[in-house]
């Protein structure tokens, strides 16, 4: 997309100033928080951002402030954002100057993570999904982090529609032409028609089919600003002062004052948002609708509802790495590819990390992604993208973000310390995430339907031993839906509550049943959802029997088991006859040696001998 030059040397001025004043202000002590500038980058940026055409998008880094201005982002809202006033795009949120991805399809990077490539690459792909003529344009500082190499990659296997912009990097660092299976294009960071120019082609390359490009800048020969100025003079094309142009005060005054301060505690929790981690209501033997078929494995459930909504929405796509892990997990998208084409089910060379975020960019775009992760025990398996980015989309953007993490975890099934972790707790801990951790065959189904179907990021939890040992009826059709944050009552029972969920409830039913046996009737509660919590449920079943022992596999210490307590204590005080209980393992991590990792997870024992004492208390 041509550009006027007088248009880029007024966006070059305007950016430069805005990012001087606020830098002053800052040092001066009058911005509340951090600010993340771009000086002397001007050139790159708004060169390579005004090349995008009004229906394309942009992902930048948290110093591209000049390239969401030149996409349209309003100066008042960058303002507005830095001063934590409720004009700006984040409502006062956050201080950084993330885009606005509704006015102007502009989204950046918080500077905990060091560019939005794989987001840039998400979105690309949903475009090449559902064959529109748009493109994504990435920026990136640091190309040589692991992240940035994968998105590129990934871009070059599926030939996104991508343009990757590379700033002050040194020559040959971002990638020698055709190094990544992606042409790298070089140019003058300083030359802000020639940084202009080679995008407008690259942008071109992609629209029509060509494939990614990378744009290598590194400003060499003075500053951006001044030097397309005097260019301009010297051609006649502009006949005033350089310095004229841009009024500097009275401008940065009226846009920091279109916007007023946020009051004390407005909005702190937005409607239709998932921060709230409770809810309430009745989960006695709530019923799957749907007419119920022949018993089927927890596994095959995952995959019978993964193909039905697949079938019902064409929206809904698989993302996955192009080396999966062999096991169940994999298993599951066994005939994925075969019936719904590699379109829809995306094998990629990336890792976790990119896998989320390009499901964030697909998601952002309007499909409705679900990655595949052949681990979710491990720390760097996408965490920082669902935390930072997907968990934080609602609140602070109010963007639905449509998508489904989904893999296994938990011990039981000797796989050692580093895969059989329990991350519900540390995923429950992120604001704006929901975390799934179905028990039965029917409810994997039924929740996993209802996960893909919501407008939250969601976190599916699959229990490595329940993959095939548990087998259960399922409703048949995609309208077997069960409702996220609904626990349900799995036995009734007088004088105790067990709560439970994931592979801890069969022992616990197991353990009622042995209960029963000694004159015990023990209520199971499957909380089937960590976050949100289904607390109403809890406390109604607790009302009934007077007594609660919670069992959990996520460790004692602050674990989902010491939440649940809590709410007891907090709010079922008057209906307790005794203390809540907790049976969950120690902190420590999960032993690989079979005796060492009996001991460590509660056993059937182990739950008849705490339910059996405190029934007797």
């Amino acid at each position: 997309m041509e550009t006027a030059p007088t248009a880029l040397l007024h966006l070059l001025k305007l950016s430069r100033h805005a990012q001087e004043r606020m830098e002053s202000m800052h040092r001066q002590g009058r911005l509340p928080g951090p600010v993340h500038l771009g000086l002397g980058h001007e050139g790159t940026l708004v060169g390579a951002a005004c090349a995008l055409g009004p229906e394309d998008s942009l992902f930048g880094t948290a110093w591209s402030l000049a390239a969401q201005l030149a996409r349209g982002v309003a100066l008042g809202g960058v303002l507005a954002n830095a001063w934590g006033r409720s004009g700006g795009p984040t409502l006062g949120r956050d201080g950084d100057g993330l885009g606005d991805w509704h006015r102007a399809r502009a989204f950046a990077a918080p500077a905990t993570i060091p560019d939005s490539s794989p987001q840039a690459a998400g979105a690309a792909l949903a475009y090449r999904i559902r064959r529109e003529p748009r493109v994504a344009m990435g920026f990136a500082a640091a190309p040589r982090t692991d992240r940035w190499r994968r998105s590129v990659e990934a871009s070059a296997v599926h030939r996104l529609p991508v343009v990757w912009v590379v700033e002050n990097h040194p020559s040959g660092e971002a990638g020698r032409d055709g190094e990544l299976g992606v042409p790298a294009v070089r140019v003058n960071g300083s030359d802000v028609r020639g940084v202009h120019g080679a995008a407008a082609d690259a942008v071109e390359r992609a629209r029509s089919g060509g494939g990614p490009t990378i744009i290598e800048s590194a400003a060499s020969d003075g500053d951006p600003v001044e030097r397309f100025a005097d260019l301009l003079v010297s051609e006649g094309t502009l006949d005033r002062p350089r310095g004229a142009g841009v009024q500097r005060g009275p401008r940065f005054r009226a846009a920091l004052a279109a916007s007023r301060p946020v009051r004390p505690g407005e909005r702190l929790v937005p409607r239709r948002c998932a921060l709230d981690r409770r809810t309430g209501g009745t989960g006695l033997m709530e019923a799957v609708a749907g007419t119920r078929h022949a018993e089927t494995t927890f596994a095959d459930a995952i995959a019978e509802g993964l193909r039905e909504e697949m079938e019902r929405d064409e929206r809904v796509v698989v993302l996955r790495s192009a080396t999966p892990v062999e096991g169940a997990p994999s298993r599951i998208l066994r005939g994925l590819a075969d019936r719904f084409g590699a379109v829809r089910v995306v094998q990629t060379p990336a890792s976790g990390d990119v896998l989320v975020g390009m499901a964030i960019g697909a998601a952002m775009e309007g499909l409705r992604p679900v990655v595949e992760l052949p681990f979710t025990d491990l720390p760097g398996a996408g965490l920082d993208e669902l935390v930072a980015v997907a968990g934080t989309s609602r609140y602070l953007h109010r963007v639905p973000l449509p998508l489904v993490v989904r893999g296994p975890f938990g011990a039981g099934v000797r796989a050692g310390p580093f895969h059989s972790q329990s991350p519900e707790t540390r995923l429950a801990h992120a604001p704006g995430l929901k975390v799934l951790c179905p028990a039965f065959p029917g409810d994997a189904k039924g929740l996993l339907a209802s996960a893909i179907r919501d407008d939250d990021p969601c976190v599916f939890l699959e229990h490595r031993w329940l993959y095939r040992r548990v087998r259960g009826e399922v409703a048949d059709g995609p309208d077997g839906l069960v409702p996220i944050g609904r626990a349900e009552v799995k036995r009734r029972g007088e004088h105790l509550t067990i709560v439970a969920y994931g592979a801890m409830v069969h022992r616990v039913l197991d353990a009622a049943d042995d209960l029963a046996d000694e004159g015990i009737s023990a209520e199971v509660v499957d909380l089937r959802t960590v976050s949100p919590l289904d607390a109403g449920t809890v406390l109604e079943s607790v009302a009934r029997t007077g007594r609660a022992l919670v069992v959990s596999e996520s460790p004692r210490f602050l674990g989902v088991g010491a939440e649940v307590a809590a709410v007891l204590a907090e709010e079922g005080f008057p209906h307790l006859d005794a203390p809540v209980v907790r049976l969950a393992p120690p902190n420590v991590p999960v032993p690989f040696s079979p005796p060492l990792e009996d001991a460590y997870l509660p056993q059937v024992e182990d739950i008849v001998e705490a339910a059996w004492r405190l029934a007797k208390w």
